[in-house]
């Protein structure tokens, strides 16, 4: 059957690496082998994958399309193959991405929680953005990803912590005399946010808001800059 699974790696590594010897260097095969299986697929499916040129390879627009498809196709044959060898969960090996912002924060208690009950599973994490993070789910190449949920619709989801954030605020602020803050309050500097209560208790005249939700209140002493 064409392509093959042999062909769409190689299809894979051009675009990757921009560069028909580089790739070829990458799989342990000859350059011409190389540049005859994809010109093979490329006969066989009567379609240009890449223009050739001094500046390397270039993909072409049906060329993205098949290595999006022949990602996500290679990806399962290896999920396949992983399941098949291991009784663990995701087949022994747990492909993770994050965001920058929250991996360093989440990550080491709950890979030493993982690795306490599942010591023989492999957790691969990757640090990348909200697009990448949400491409890479819905192509198969992360198992599970952890980022903002709004930002992924129409996924499973399961949150995992509630984050308390606080607004600073001078002490002849209207907002400062405020017993409770919510969401609606929470809007007038633009980037507040507000829990599903919309509340957050003051504390003391001249101390830090003691926060229920998260959103909070920082007022300065009068005459004095906010802690």
């Amino acid at each position: 059957m064409r392509p093959t699974l042999r062909q769409m790696e190689y299809v894979v590594a051009v675009h990757q690496l921009r560069s028909f010897g580089l790739a070829a260097e990458v799989l342990n095969v000859s350059q011409p082998s190389l540049s005859n299986q994809i010109a093979a697929v490329e006969a066989e499916l009567g379609v240009r994958l890449f223009e050739r040129g001094r500046a390397g390879a270039r993909t072409t627009a049906r060329g993205l399309e098949f290595v999006t498809r022949a990602r996500r196709i290679l990806s399962e044959v290896e999920a396949l193959r992983a399941t098949m060898r291991s009784d663990l969960p995701f087949g022994g090996r747990l492909r993770l991405g994050v965001l920058p912002s929250i991996g360093p924060y989440l990550l080491p208690q709950a890979v030493r929680a993982l690795h306490a009950e599942e010591p023989d599973l492999r957790v691969i994490v990757r640090e990348e953005n909200t697009l990448s993070l949400d491409e890479g789910i819905r192509n198969g190449r992360f198992d599970a990803i952890i980022s903002t949920p709004e930002d992924h619709p129409n996924t499973i989801q399961h949150p995992l912590f509630t984050e308390p954030l606080w607004v600073a605020v001078a002490h002849d602020h209207p907002l400062a005399d405020r017993d409770r803050l919510g969401a609606a309050a929470g809007r007038a500097p633009q980037r507040g946010a507000g829990d599903a209560a919309g509340n957050a208790r003051r504390g003391p005249k001249d101390q830090p808001a003691a926060a229920d939700g998260p959103l909070g209140v920082l007022r300065a002493p009068a005459g004095g800059n906010a802690p």
